[in-house]
Parts: structure tokens; sequence; C-alpha cells
């Protein structure tokens, strides 16, 4: 649909776009993949987007990381390879959560948005409070407040966990003799 709209680059399209291949006249394009570890060992193309990756394997994941590859133009520059990957949240012991662990032990950044800043742009108000009113509060706050992905599944609070290890409040030094 965005293609229709009536400030995009039309002119740049070497062939009128399908569902899942865009082909531009500058020799780029975009092809849309399904996470299956077929589809993702498949070319390597300088970008990597990754879309609700807490849904896909972390095998799979995995795999397409290993895809991307600099790519030279004709003019000969260079597109170095760049992975972005974004999800909501959903599961403590899901994909996002390694992605999430693996991206701040090496450095690299995080960034985080919800519906706020949405709003100004293609999101309406009237539908963010109809959503608010329609889906349980636990979803919404995961979903759209981006707060701890699925609230009760866990089997321990890591809030206990981490006051459990406090030493400020105390030292467990066993039971007596």
């Amino acid at each position: 649909e965005c293609w229709r709209h009536q400030y995009a680059p039309r002119y740049l399209l070497a062939a009128p776009p399908i569902a899942s291949r865009i082909s531009l006249t500058t020799g780029a394009w975009c092809l849309s993949l399904p996470a299956s570890q077929t589809s993702v060992r498949g070319s390597h193309p300088a970008r990597l987007r990754e879309d609700e990756a807490d849904e896909m394997p972390l095998e799979i994941h995995d795999a397409a990381l290993g895809q991307p590859m600099s790519l030279t133009l004709k003019d000969g520059s260079i597109v170095p390879p760049q992975v972005v990957i974004s999800s909501t949240h959903h599961n403590p012991a899901g994909t996002m959560t390694e992605v999430l662990r693996r991206a701040r032990s090496r450095g690299h950044p995080v960034r985080s948005w919800c519906y706020r800043e949405s709003v100004r742009g293609w999101l309406r108000p009237e539908d963010i409070e109809l959503k608010r009113g329609t889906i349980p509060e636990a979803v919404w706050k995961v979903e759209y407040e981006l707060q701890e992905p699925a609230p009760g599944a866990r089997a321990i609070d890591p809030q206990c966990v981490e006051r459990y290890f406090d030493p400020a409040l105390g030292i467990y030094d066993g039971l007596p003799d």
C-alpha cells in the first residue's frame, strides 16, 4: 500500500512490487522471507531486518545473522552489512531475551519505543484507547507499555532473587551445627 502513496518514489520501481519482492532501478531489492532454516540460508544481503524476532526459534535467528555480507554496488561503493532486530518482548525465556542479553554484553545499541512515539504519525489516539479497552491489562503492559514479558508466567520472581542475594540485607553463613 505504501507504493500507492502520493509521495512514493514509484519511478524507482524496476518492476511492479509483489508480496515478497521489490526490485528498484538502482539495483537494490527487498525480499521478505519466512523464518525457516531453508529461507534464511539463501542469498547474502547487505541488510537483514528481523521483525517479531521473539516469535522465531533462536536457531533460525542465529542462522540468519550469519548471512549479511558487504555488497559492492555498480559504482564501486561498498554497502557494509547491517542487522536490525525488532520485536515485542513476549517471552521471558524466548529469542528476544537472548538477543537483548547478547546485545548488552557486546555493547551493541538497544533501542525501544512504544505507541507514544507512533501517536504523532500513523497511529490515532482513538485507536489507542479502543485497543486499551479491548485487550487484557497484562497484554497492554507488555505489548504497548514495554513492561516485563509475560507477567505471571515466571516460576521465580526476579526481584525476590535479587533481594535474596543482596549482601546489604545480611549474609547467610549456613545452618548452625
